[in-house]
């Protein structure tokens, strides 16, 4: 049960990280409503399985012995987006951000997640309905939420490359695309 409790803040964590993406894409300066709705999506996808496990917990009558408490730390940019491996510190170098850089960072995060989960699901190999709980449906959603960006990204790097290297033009094209529901 504390293996799941602990896992709960990396679940809320992506959801908040995705919430961010989207609302970055989808300013008036960035303008990409396609990429700005994935990601929104995939924020309450990420809540929903922080909501999930807290369900789960309650069904099976865990005590939470201590309040829950989010250091000012966890809410911080500079610790929570890296660019390129890079802490960003600035909100302002978040303006730039492009869609290949959070595609990427959104398969870096699921990796991360997938790991954690894999890490839960060993701690409760004795918990049979606790490993249930992860492996069907959510391992399941993860493996497809990172298929479904990889794919992503190999078809933006290909509307690039299409494009003769026009990034601008490649984006808007992309964000029409996962609008229409044609990628993602």
């Amino acid at each position: 049960m504390n293996a799941i409790t602990n896992h709960i803040t990396f679940e809320f964590h992506a959801a908040f990280k995705y919430l961010y993406m989207g609302a970055v894409f989808g300013q008036y300066i960035k303008e990409r409503p396609g990429v700005a709705k994935f990601f929104l999506e995939a924020a309450t996808e990420e809540r929903g399985h922080g909501i999930q496990m807290m369900d789960y917990l309650n069904m099976r009558g865990f005590e939470y012995n201590e309040n829950f408490r989010f250091s000012k730390d966890d809410f911080f940019l500079f610790q929570l987006w890296k660019i390129n491996g890079n802490h960003v510190t600035d909100t302002s170098d978040l303006v730039s951000l492009k869609i290949r850089e959070a595609l990427q960072e959104a398969v870096n995060m699921e990796i991360d997640v997938t790991e954690k989960i894999l890490q839960v699901v060993a701690k409760c190999a004795d918990d049979y309905h606790a490993a249930d709980v992860f492996t069907n449906p959510i391992l399941e959603e993860q493996y497809t939420g990172l298929r479904k960006l990889q794919g992503a990204i190999r078809t933006y790097d290909a509307l690039i490359k299409g494009n003769s290297g026009n990034e601008e033009l490649a984006e808007f094209i992309f964000d029409k695309k996962v609008l229409k529901g044609e990628i993602l």
